[in-house]
């Protein structure tokens, strides 16, 4: 559960809040986003083998996802976030 008081995934503004109620500065931020993506590596079990795995499907299946995420109807207001570039 995420400090909003829900499961879902923080929206991008709320992950700037994240930073901003911290203080960090651009180093401070990039060590976060480091130490989090180390930890979440080693909860998960994610390794080399998996990431070349990963990256074989998505290029399977980047042509169905493309699609998927074009069509902006199909998602909720409180999705939308994820089609954003």
């Amino acid at each position: 559960m995420c400090a909003f008081g829900s499961t879902a995934l923080p929206r991008r503004s709320e992950a700037r809040f994240y930073y901003e109620e911290f203080s960090l500065d651009l180093e401070g931020r990039e060590h976060l986003a480091k130490r989090t993506e180390a930890a979440f590596r080693r909860e998960f079990g994610i390794d080399e083998g998996f990431e070349g795995q990963l990256s074989q499907r998505f290029r399977k299946e980047r042509s169905v996802l493309e699609a998927l995420f074009a069509d902006r109807d199909r998602f909720p207001d409180h999705l939308r976030w994820a089609q954003s570039r």
